[in-house]
């Protein structure tokens, strides 16, 4: 515990709201004009994205799971150390993981991979944490304000439905057009002649004949 260099976990699972608090205590910090030393818990997962596929499989052909609440999967003893050191001099080491292509041109290194550690704290005010593990045992210690975000509904399942059938009505409207413009071809093709011989036709002037086909369909089209 510390007064003189606090340390302030915010810790749930994913989609649970950690990230709807982290900006509320940005919020906070800002107006009472308090410099936090901001980490991700992301950057303590041990293996990054292409390293953490391979381990999966190599847990899964012995019979086991890997995840990111895995403690094989994170370092425990490095959130620890960075909330003890954090606690004691107002300082310590933490890196970043970089999450996608815009997160990769700021830092000079590809999605999924990790930064260097790199001192934090010099300045700030306190320490705000903001991950999966800001709970774990080993770090309970540490910290002098830990707050566990837990929704009455699970948000995160709801979030996954939510793009699962956003894909679907996606995939139903383009289908529904490829339909439309099948039938709109099979129409034509059946009912006028001139298109046929056009499509029967030199085949050297093939793009000519398509620009016709298109502004056939298109006038019909716009009579219907």
């Amino acid at each position: 515990m510390s007064v003189k260099h606090p340390v302030i976990s915010v810790t749930g699972s994913s989609g649970a709201g950690t990230s709807t608090a982290k900006v509320a205590l940005e919020h906070i910090f800002h107006r009472e004009n308090v410099t936090p030393a901001i980490v991700e818990g992301d950057c303590f997962h041990k293996f990054d994205r292409l390293t953490f596929k391979e381990k999966s499989k190599e847990f899964e052909a012995a019979g086991k799971r890997l995840s990111h609440f895995s403690d094989e999967a994170n370092l425990f003893d490095k959130i620890a150390e960075l909330f003890k050191s954090y606690g004691e001099t107002g300082k310590g080491k933490a890196r970043t993981y970089v999450h996608d292509d815009e997160e990769a041109k700021l830092y000079g290194i590809d999605s999924g991979k990790f930064t260097d550690w790199r001192d934090i704290g010099e300045g700030s005010d306190l320490l705000f944490y903001e991950g999966l593990h800001g709970g774990v045992e080993e770090v309970r210690p540490y910290s002098d304000l830990m707050v566990g975000i837990v929704p009455v509904v699970n948000i995160e399942w709801i979030q996954k439905f939510t793009v699962i059938l956003q894909c679907v009505v996606i995939l139903q409207m383009r289908l529904s057009i490829i339909f439309y413009h099948v039938c709109m071809i099979m129409f034509i093709l059946l009912h006028h002649n001139s298109v046929i011989q056009i499509l029967t036709s030199n085949v050297y002037h093939w793009w000519t004949h398509l620009t016709l086909l298109l502004r056939v369909m298109f006038q019909h089209r716009m009579k219907v």
